[in-house]
Parts: C-alpha cells; sequence; structure tokens
C-alpha cells in the first residue's frame, strides 16, 4: 500500500542537487546513532559513511584507489563493544560492514547449537567486526578467522586486540586444498573481495589457500573434536567449499553460510542435506544448517 503523498515527497527529494542530499539526508546520522559510543563517536561514523558513499561513486582509477588506501583509519567507540574503540578506514566498506554486523546481526547462529558454545570458526572476517561480536557474546569461545585480503586482515589483527588471548585472524583464502588463490580487489566495497579461478578475470592480489581440514584441526584440535559454529561468507567459494573435499562437515555442529551467485539457494541447500545437515533458508541470501550434537573423538 502506498502512502499517501510519498510520490511527490520523492519527486522534491530528487530535485534537491546530489551533494546537498547527502548533506541533510539522515540515515548517516541514524548509523552513527544506533553504533557509536558518545558524541564524538556518532559523528565520525556518519563522515565515514558519507565518505564511502562517495569513493563508491568515484572514478575507479588506480590513483583514486591509492588515495583511498592511504588515509589513516579512524578510531571509533562502539556501543555495542562496551564503548570499545575500533578502527575504521575512511572511503571504505569498513562502517558498512559495522552497521551490517551489529545492526543486522546476520552473523550470529540460530537458535541452539546443542550445547556450549567453545570453538567458532569465522570465514570472510573482514576487519573483525563480527569476531568481536563474538567474543563478547559467548565468552568462553575460541574463536578463529579467516579474511583472504592482507589490508583486511591486518586491521581485524589491531581490532581484535582486546580478546587477543582468545581470538585471532588469519590471512587466507578458504578453498578446497592448499597452495594459493587470486582474487579480485573493489573499491569502496573491500567486504566483497572475491576469488577468480583464472587471471584472465581480473585478479590483482593472491593469498594462501588453507582448507577446511587444516582450520578445524587449528582451532578444535587434530583428535576431531567439534566445532560449535561456522559463520561462511567468502564471496562466491563456498561452491566450492561444500562441494569439494568435505569431510570436514561431520566435524561442525552448525554453519550459517552465505550464498552468492551463481551457486544459489536451492543448490546449497542440497549440498548442505547431502553432507548430512538438516538446512534451510534463512534472511535474504543466507542459509542455515544443523546436526544433532557431535560427539568428540576422544568421547568416542
Amino acid at each position: 500500500m502506498s502512502v499517501p503523498g510519498a510520490t511527490a515527497v520523492r519527486r522534491l527529494w530528487l530535485r534537491i542537487p546530489p551533494g546537498l542530499r547527502w548533506r541533510i539526508d539522515p540515515r548517516p546520522w541514524l548509523m552513527g546513532l544506533q553504533l557509536g559510543s558518545g558524541w564524538r563517536s556518532v559523528r565520525a561514523l556518519r563522515r565515514l559513511e558519507l565518505e564511502r558513499r562517495r569513493e563508491w561513486l568515484r572514478s575507479r582509477s588506480a590513483a583514486d584507489r591509492s588515495q583511498a588506501r592511504g588515509r589513516p583509519a579512524v578510531r571509533v567507540g562502539i556501543r555495542a563493544l562496551g564503548g570499545r574503540k575500533m578502527l575504521l578506514r575512511p572511503g571504505t566498506s569498513d562502517v558498512a560492514v559495522a552497521g551490517e554486523v551489529l545492526i543486522e546481526r546476520l552473523h550470529l547462529p540460530r537458535g541452539d547449537i546443542g550445547g556450549p558454545v567453545r570453538a567458532i570458526l569465522d570465514l570472510g572476517s573482514n576487519i573483525g567486526m563480527s569476531i568481536a561480536d563474538m567474543a563478547e557474546r559467548f565468552p568462553e569461545a575460541r574463536i578463529l578467522g579467516v579474511e583472504l585480503d592482507g589490508d583486511n586482515a591486518r586491521v581485524a589483527e589491531r581490532n581484535l586486540v582486546p580478546w587477543q588471548f582468545r581470538c585471532r585472524v588469519i590471512h587466507a583464502g578458504v578453498w578446497p586444498h592448499p597452495g594459493e588463490v587470486r582474487y579480485v580487489r573493489e573499491t569502496a566495497r573491500e567486504s566483497g573481495h572475491r576469488i577468480v579461478a583464472d587471471a584472465a578475470d581480473g585478479a590483482l592480489s593472491s593469498a594462501p589457500a588453507i582448507s577446511m581440514d587444516a582450520l578445524l584441526d587449528s582451532i578444535a584440535g587434530a583428535a576431531g573434536e567439534p566445532v560449535d559454529f561456522v559463520k561462511m561468507d567468502i564471496e562466491g567459494s563456498e561452491a566450492h567449499v561444500l562441494t569439494e573435499n568435505t569431510g570436514w562437515a561431520g566435524r561442525v555442529r552448525m554453519i550459517l553460510v552465505e550464498v552468492h551467485d551463481p551457486y544459489g539457494l536451492d543448490r546449497c541447500i542440497e549440498d548442505l542435506r547431502g553432507l548430512g545437515f538438516d538446512a534451510r533458508r534463512e534472511t535474504g541470501n543466507t542459509v542455515v544448517a544443523s546436526r544433532e550434537p557431535v560427539a568428540s573423538a576422544s568421547a568416542r
């Protein structure tokens, strides 16, 4: 049902010059108020959101990209993290990631995992915001994050210092087998770097590849201990990880997958069910899958 007068308001809004629209748009203020701890942080978050929008619309020349990445990161107090100050880079998607994680909270487990949460894998950690939030929510958990991009991983390491004794992030790409992967970087969308199979696809950077078996052994031990929760947001690589060398799946209690084209939600659900999970679609392009609590190898 349309709201009376909405069309007229929209037309009036579009007649305002874009530069002025940005200045009076209330949404950056609302984001700042939801995320920030203190007025200074609220203003900083609004400014970062405006800079992110400008960078997204800016020309994609190499000079523009280097300029955006060269500006120093800003420390901003985050209310949901007890006022702890997190690093956010101007002209990048960092502030948008903070909003997605701490406002939408799509990275969290759904329902009952089936026991205490002691081991978590965060695949696609970006700047560490999702790890920090889960560290606050699950104080007994050890959390291992994996981030494809080296710049993102270095920011994540600095952001995770308050939880460094049980949380860490490694620079690598999650892949069915170890080695090296190449990936495409995107300006002002640092949360969307993706692995490509062919250098002709425009890959600009490379990273070590790490398998799920190695990750599970690293966080839960090589004796076959279970991992309670896996958050998987790896920009399309899930199509390979969930269908090749999948012996690791029996050690996972719950997995949350953000599905990217061309893999598709139906195919992801089918593959997870084939791995023994009870899988279902969640919000948007997210699939959640769980199983009965897994007995550890030592218990068996």
